[in-house]
């Protein structure tokens, strides 16, 4: 199979927009699908099984290793859809040296580090170092709104991720970012113009066991047309985990601060901003380290704030892209702690930072596939 080949089970192809990659895939199911993401992001899916290794080395102590966590992303299976079972399926079938064990674990990584492991082992040093610390604007304008999203990691997460954008039969176009073999982060756009961002939150609440986040994501931009609908798929179950999350479509915006049996759920009016830590005093004893991000959070809600009033509420796309170019507190180049390593607004993206890296466009919003009006 060429990097590029159109078959009776499906197309796939990278693109390049402006020096940026994503992968193009279409597919006549989720099982096809699965075996072309596999072949196609096996270099991802691979580095990631490294990342993932690499960490539980440092749990073996606790006795915490890669099998481990394979037996701990086993309780999550059951609560997979079958169809999105089948495209996972795939993935393993197409990749030597991947199973689907390892498929599993990568879709259930946010869920077990940030909804187990952290809270278990809140004093860990280990894990207190480890973060994913990401900073996420929403904006709410006259005429339209705004949703963007520095993403920071590790250095060594970046091998492993990638922009895709899947089309399957009966289901909106999504484009979203990834790592290995997960089927979103919770992150990405449909083209229905609904819209996901999540900043990952050190809680000392242990999640349930439900349906991977990942997963669960994919699945919510695969059903909603709108914000709306979305936030009701989302809140109608428990949360695996601790989370900010900022949902948007065409109209209106919402923000979600998340723990595993409660959301706190406002309409944003104007414009909010998002980091690693909770705003509501209500949630603050949630925190295993109340202090961690408040610098960052206070410095990002005045650059949103102070561009909104700038601009007459006229916030434009360009503009925010700034934001997420701020050097050092919101765009972070520091690789001896977590870096920006992508970003994704609903109209630019990139993997690296946007202060240094070119803007890729967004597709849904520049292809055949663009935007569906309700």
């Amino acid at each position: 199979m060429s990097k590029n080949e159109n078959r009776d089970d499906g197309l796939t192809r990278w693109k390049i927009s402006n020096g940026q990659n994503y992968l193009e895939i279409f597919a006549p199911n989720h099982y096809q699908l699965g075996l072309l993401e596999g072949y196609h992001l096996s270099n991802q899916i691979k580095s990631f099984k490294r990342v993932i290794k690499f960490l539980s080395i440092t749990f073996k102590s606790k006795q915490y290793s890669y099998k481990k966590l394979i037996e701990l992303s086993k309780d999550y299976e059951p609560f997979i859809p079958d169809h999105f079972h089948l495209e996972m399926e795939g993935m393993a079938e197409s990749i030597n040296k991947i199973s689907f064990d390892d498929i599993l674990l990568q879709n259930c990584f946010l869920d077990i580090f940030y909804g187990k492991l952290i809270p278990m082992f809140s004093k860990s040093k280990v894990l207190k170092n480890f973060e994913i610390g990401c900073t996420s604007f929403g904006v709410r304008n006259k005429r339209r709104t705004l949703i963007a999203q520095n993403f920071d990691f590790p250095f060594f997460f970046k091998p492993s991720a990638a922009f895709v954008y899947v089309h399957t039969p009966g289901n909106p176009s999504i484009f979203s970012l990834r790592l290995g073999a997960q089927l979103s982060l919770p992150v990405g756009i449909n083209n229905f113009g609904v819209s996901v961002r999540i900043n990952a939150i050190k809680s000392t609440h242990q999640g349930g066991i439900s349906i991977p986040s990942s997963i669960r994501i994919r699945e919510g931009l695969e059903k909603a047309k709108t914000a709306q609908s979305f936030l009701n798929y989302i809140t109608r179950s428990d949360c695996t985990a601790s989370c900010n999350l900022l949902i948007s479509d065409l109209s209106k915006v919402f923000s979600l601060e998340v723990i595993p049996y409660r959301y706190e759920k406002r309409e944003i009016k104007e414009c909010v901003s998002k980091s690693n830590t909770f705003i509501s005093d209500s949630l603050q004893i949630s925190l295993i380290d109340p202090k961690y991000s408040k610098k960052r959070q206070k410095h990002a809600d005045r650059r949103i704030k102070n561009a909104y009033e700038k601009s007459g509420g006229q916030l434009n796309e360009r503009s925010l892209l700034d934001i997420l170019k701020d050097f050092p507190i919101i765009c972070r180049l520091n690789f001896l702690k977590p870096m920006t390593l992508a970003y994704l607004t609903d109209h630019y993206f990139g993997i690296g930072n946007p202060r240094s890296n070119p803007s890729g466009l967004v597709p849904i919003f520049n292809s055949k596939y663009s935007i569906i009006s309700n």
